[in-house]
């Protein structure tokens, strides 16, 4: 597949890792490389293993909500897709603005970047 930018008319958030553009789900890969590294954050709902877990996987839902909450954000997709049934696309969020001259908060602490298992 070939890299490029995707247009959403809507975009939300499905998890800490997974946004949904148009209906469409698509996995972050941030800084990572696709099948290498990537986001990875805890699991919500009743895929989590643990209360804690649960408890992280909405403060990381929520960081992403207001990342995603800023206007001109850009969505590239990496060319490649993850070994999901669904096939989701694997992508990064860009911004279109500077980034702020503030230090990340304790929102990031649940965001980690692993090897990939997509």
């Amino acid at each position: 597949m070939i890299a490029g930018l995707i247009i959403c008319a809507s975009l939300t958030v499905v998890d800490g890792d997974t946004i949904k553009c148009d209906g469409q789900n698509m996995r972050l890969l941030g800084e990572g490389v696709p099948f290498v590294s990537g986001i990875d954050t805890p699991e919500i709902g009743s895929h989590a293993k643990c209360i804690k877990e649960r408890k992280l996987a909405l403060i990381a839902k929520g960081g992403l909500k207001e990342l995603l909450a800023e206007k001109g954000l850009r969505v590239i997709f990496s060319g490649a897709v993850d070994k999901t049934p669904t096939h989701r696309p694997l992508v990064n969020i860009k911004s279109c603005s500077p980034p702020p001259n503030s230090h990340a908060g304790s929102k990031a602490e649940v965001f980690r970047t692993v090897p990939a298992a997509v």
